[in-house]
């Protein structure tokens, strides 16, 4: 029974993936209506996605990302980004912000070549998981990553399924 205490007292990541903008309203409405807005959550992209327009200047698609960001996750969201030679220039919304973008060598960690998939499974993902996130983010889609505790956890995977 200790261990099990100390487990559900240990924060853990619960990751989703979003075809688009209006699947992740949909989540952060969920979140909300259901109280789980004390759930820590984080949000990855390429920039070369459906809310960056090709032909605006790259700082025009930073500041309608970011706005959509601070719309969603409120107007102090963490915003930052990095070039990864694999995946392009990805966006990071959220408390992640500071793993994904720590110095190791004078470079950010999530712009090495396993960043992201030592970074997703550092936060618990499997290896087939944290393969698939990356595909994910390689492909233009959005990740979504929930941290917090096991019984909000399973409660929000529960709603999302619905």
């Amino acid at each position: 029974m200790i261990i099990e205490d100390a487990y559900m007292k240990q924060k853990q990541a619960v990751f989703q993936t979003f075809q688009n903008t209006t699947e992740i309203e949909k989540a952060f409405q969920l979140l909300k209506a259901e109280s789980l807005s004390k759930l820590e959550t984080s949000l990855l992209s390429k920039f070369a996605h459906e809310h960056s327009n090709t032909t605006a200047p790259k700082e025009t698609k930073v500041k309608i990302i970011k706005q959509f960001c601070k719309k969603l996750m409120g107007h102090s969201v963490s915003f930052d980004s990095f070039n990864n030679s694999e995946l392009g220039t990805v966006f990071i919304a959220g408390p992640l912000v500071t793993i994904f973008l720590r110095e190791v060598s004078g470079k950010p960690l999530a712009a090495m070549s396993s960043g992201p998939y030592g970074i997703f499974r550092g936060l618990g993902a499997t290896e087939a998981q944290a393969t698939q996130l990356v595909k994910t983010l390689s492909s233009g889609s959005y990740v979504l990553i929930f941290r917090g505790y096991k019984k909000e956890l399973h409660l929000l995977e529960d709603k999302l399924k619905q």
